[in-house]
């Protein structure tokens, strides 16, 4: 809790030597001397104060444009965006936390949040006792790869008589949360992603 002027002045001078040269009196000449010096440390312990919330980048106002530098440009793009303040201050935390984990719920949610309308189908592993006849059996491994489906994106194709020699014969643009689900899986966990 900051102090005001008045309190960090009496502390101040109890700190100052006793005698007759700077009186401790309140109201006197070492009281005036002392009185800037303590509205300054007053407000440094307010402005400190009230930055405290901002230690929180979800909640940063004031310093979020120091969060974004300190982590540098966003490999998947997001900060290329016309993104709100909300939205940044949410990929921030994102990215200062680096809470990815294998939960098909936390990606569903990265992808609302950059407004894409994703499924996630998981393969879990067979257990024995529990399956039954039909159920599908994986090879060990493949439990830790999941289906990611997105919308379309834009795709083209080589037009006969208009491409030329040297270009590509189609493509497609991915999504942006691809690079998103990629970087921020776990180091065991294998997305493959499907264009609807």
């Amino acid at each position: 809790m900051s102090r005001s002027a008045d309190q960090v002045l009496d502390e101040l001078l109890t700190l100052l030597p006793t005698g007759w040269a700077l009186p401790v009196d309140p109201d006197g000449y070492g009281a005036a001397l002392y009185r800037p010096m303590a509205e300054e440390f007053a407000r440094i312990e307010a402005s400190a104060e009230a930055l405290l919330p901002e230690v929180d980048p979800r909640l940063a106002a004031n310093l979020l444009p120091d969060y974004e530098r300190v982590l540098g440009p966003d490999p998947c793009g997001r900060d290329l965006l016309a993104l709100s303040e909300g939205d940044r201050r949410a990929i921030a935390y994102q990215r200062w936390t680096r809470a990815g984990n294998v939960c098909a719920g936390y990606f569903v949610a990265a992808g609302a949040a950059l407004g894409v309308t994703l499924t996630i189908e998981e393969f879990p592993l067979p257990v024995c006792g529990e399956a039954v006849c039909g159920d599908t059996l994986l090879p060990w491994g493949e439990h830790l790869n999941f289906l990611v489906t997105l919308p379309a994106t834009r795709s083209w194709d080589a037009i006969c008589g208009e491409a030329v020699c040297g270009e590509t014969l189609g493509g497609f643009t991915p999504n942006l949360i691809e690079c998103v689900i990629r970087s921020e899986a776990p180091i065991w966990a294998c997305p493959v992603f499907s264009y609807s």
